[in-house]
C-alpha cells in the first residue's frame, strides 16, 4: 500500500486469461518493467518518481552535448526511426538523471534555454529548438508509444521562456527550469466614475 492506495493489476495467467490482483506498491511494477527484455518494450517510456514533485521555488538545471531536439510537425521525434531520435533520448536521459527520482510538476514553469553553437542548423531558429525541448520533457502518448513526463506534465505549463544563442565552436545547450508560484494576484484598480 502506498499512501493508502491499493493498485489493481491484471496479470496474464498460463492459459492466456487475466486475473485481477492487488499490488500494494506500484514501484514493484516499475522494477519489473525496467528489468524486462526490451523486445517487449522497444523504447524507454521513462521512470516512475520515487520522491515528491518539484514545487514552487525549486530549480532544475542541466547541460546536454550536441544540438537539442527540434519540433518536427511532419514526423515525430519520439519515433525511434526519426533521424534525430537520439537527441530526444539523450535529453530525456539527462532530465531523468537530474530529477533524481523527484516527480514532475503540474505548476507553472520559467524556462531558460541557452544554445552554445557556431550557428543554427539550416532552416532552424531558437523557437524550433525550444519547442522540441518542451515536447521531449513533458508527457506524451500516441498510437504506438507512451512517454512519462520528466520535468513538467505538459508544455503549456511554460509561462516564461528566455532563450539565446552563444556563438562558439562547441555545441551544447544548458537548460534551467524553475517552478513558479501558482498564485494569481489581482490588482485592484479604480473604476471610472
Amino acid at each position: 500500500m502506498l499512501g493508502g492506495v491499493i493498485v489493481e493489476v491484471e496479470v496474464a495467467d498460463e492459459t492466456g486469461g487475466y486475473d485481477v490482483g492487488k499490488v500494494g506498491c506500484p514501484f514493484i511494477i516499475l522494477q519489473q518493467i525496467e528489468s524486462c527484455d526490451m523486445e517487449f518494450v522497444p523504447y524507454n517510456p521513462g521512470t516512475l518518481p520515487t520522491k515528491p514533485a518539484i514545487a514552487a521555488g525549486d530549480v532544475v538545471k542541466f547541460e546536454v552535448e550536441g544540438y537539442p531536439p527540434c519540433k518536427d510537425t511532419h514526423f515525430s521525434i519520439r519515433n525511434v526511426k526519426h533521424k534525430d531520435h537520439d537527441r530526444f533520448r539523450r535529453l530525456r536521459e539527462a532530465g531523468i538523471k537530474e530529477m533524481k527520482g523527484r516527480a514532475w510538476t503540474n505548476g507553472p514553469i520559467r524556462m531558460t534555454f541557452i544554445l552554445y553553437a557556431p550557428s543554427f542548423e539550416k532552416g532552424k531558429v531558437l523557437l524550433d529548438y525550444a519547442a522540441g525541448i518542451e515536447d521531449t520533457l513533458d508527457g506524451s502518448s500516441g498510437f504506438t508509444f507512451t512517454y512519462l513526463p520528466v520535468v513538467f506534465e505538459d508544455d503549456c505549463q511554460i509561462r516564461e521562456l528566455t532563450m539565446r544563442l552563444v556563438c562558439c565552436q562547441e555545441v551544447k545547450y544548458r537548460l534551467t527550469f524553475e517552478v513558479m508560484d501558482n498564485s494569481f494576484r489581482i490588482e485592484e484598480t479604480e473604476s471610472p466614475e
